[in-house]
């Protein structure tokens, strides 16, 4: 079977990030069929979908890009004989997307072996529509078939085939690399989705994580093939355990890194491990600097003294860090907001990032923001960016939206915070404001969170994808 998997690259956001989900079904089924992956901004897809001639072509979908994938799947379909399949976080909690013309099959949750066991019943003409973990269209009905167990030794499955985004050199020359090693989280923000994941497998064991050999064996096998000057994991809450911490010391080759963290879980012991380890730098959550706002809105379950201590003791141990912070949150005043400012400013990170509320369909705080008469119930196609909207009925949406676009700036030249009143007011300037932040971002994140020295080639490169 032929399989092509179509990815829309998300740029500036995701310039070192990887489709792991669909690496890792590339690399569950490399073995018996062939498998492309094309980004349809960087490549001819005509042209490559006439070459190639695909069996099936997959999807892996987010949120807010599903109408996007939609479409063009109504398109191809048009043209072209072949069988859809549409996977990723979004079909995970809204499969009713199968209902869309053209689609064919939906994935939900994790459907490594799964798929393979799909793509083998299709070649062999075999019935496919009892498959774990998909939904089928078949004679104008829905086969809704359950997920199958999670996988729990997440050290059997195939490391993710890079190999199929060799062929973006953009990818090729940077000597940053992405790396997973946990899936699953043990907590429950309001704005989150893992909730929900822990519904889809309940009674299963949720968080899982691979061990320190098996990351290794994939870190060497990467290092033979690209360059690697930085690391960067993707888990969720990279110091969740301090033993996997203690034995990746030991073991880890000291290649600089950059992960995520809970403030919570930072004490003497795991911020100087990660320094032993190697990490240049981590990001940990805010979120709201109000303590209603964070515990009783977002859920988040941290204390102020919890995230300055976090701070404090990675500036102690020299690790660059940055803070995520949100703003307009349901219930929230421009006052919480700018005590989430003024918490960042506390912390003194080398970048603070700051988003507006946007409330995911069947999250809670969507519950919570219609329960409480500040947002209508919507459908999830009409979702917006949440770095560019603020769509709740709150008071103040102007200053907030200028307060995003100035956040970092103010935290990084504290100086400004007195003025604060003054340019917050100014709404004729927000598109000075935005360009301020699209220039101070990526300086803050390439020369200060995780400075390393670039080639012209590299520099050539990165700039293309950022800016395109």
């Amino acid at each position: 079977m032929k399989i092509l998997f179509i990815n829309k690259y998300l740029n500036k956001d995701t310039i070192y990030r990887i489709p792991f989900g669909l690496l890792y079904l590339g690399a569950m089924v490399k073995n018996k069929h062939d498998v492309y992956l094309v980004e349809p901004e960087r490549e001819n897809l005509k042209e490559v979908i006439n070459n190639f001639k695909p069996d099936i072509i997959g999807y892996s979908v987010r949120t807010g890009l599903h109408q996007y994938y939609v479409e063009l799947n109504k398109k191809l379909k048009s043209q072209y004989d072949f069988i859809s399949i549409f996977g990723g976080p979004h079909t995970t909690f809204f499969p009713e997307i199968i209902n869309e013309p053209g689609i064919d099959i939906v994935g939900i949750g994790e459907c490594e072996a799964s798929f393979l066991e799909l793509v083998n019943k299709i070649e062999a003409k075999e019935n496919y529509f009892n498959t774990p973990n998909y939904w089928f269209k078949k004679e104008g009905e829905i086969i809704k078939n359950p997920p199958a167990p999670l996988e729990q030794n997440l050290d059997s499955l195939p490391f993710p085939d890079r190999s199929l985004i060799d062929h973006h050199k953009e990818l090729r020359h940077l000597k940053i690399h992405s790396f997973s090693t946990i899936r699953g989280c043990p907590y429950n923000c309001a704005y989150c989705f893992n909730h929900k994941l822990k519904e889809l497998y309940s009674g299963q064991p949720y968080v899982r994580q691979r061990s320190v050999d098996n990351f290794i064996s994939e870190l060497n096998q990467v290092a033979s093939k690209y360059k690697i000057d930085r690391v960067i994991f993707e888990d969720d809450t990279f110091n969740l355990n301090k033993e996997w911490l203690r034995e990746l010391v030991k073991k880890y080759p000291k290649i600089p890194f950059k992960c995520m963290i809970r403030a919570n879980l930072a004490d003497e012991e795991s911020i100087s491990l990660l320094k032993q380890a190697g990490c240049l730098s981590v990001t940990f959550g805010i979120e709201a600097g109000n303590d209603r706002i964070r515990n009783e809105i977002l859920k988040r379950n941290l204390t102020k003294e919890q995230m300055l201590n976090c701070a404090k003791l990675l500036k102690k141990y020299k690790i660059k860090f940055i803070t995520e912070n949100i703003l307009a949150n349901p219930t929230s005043s421009l006052e919480d907001d700018i005590e989430t400012l003024d918490l960042s400013i506390a912390c003194k990170p080398d970048f603070a990032n700051a988003s507006l509320l946007n409330p995911y369909p069947r999250t809670e705080i969507y519950n919570i923001a219609v329960k409480a008469g500040e947002y209508q119930p919507k459908d999830f196609n009409e979702m917006s960016s949440f770095f560019d909207s603020a769509p709740l009925t709150i008071k103040n949406i102007p200053e907030r939206k200028n307060l995003q676009r100035l956040f970092a700036l103010i935290v990084g030249f504290p100086k400004l915070r007195k003025h604060l009143p003054f340019l917050l007011k100014q709404k004729r300037l927000r598109p000075l404001y935005s360009l301020l932040h699209s220039i101070w971002r990526p300086y803050c994140l390439m020369f200060k969170v995780m400075p390393h020295k670039i080639s012209p080639r590299e520099t050539f490169w990165l700039l293309r994808r950022y800016l395109s």
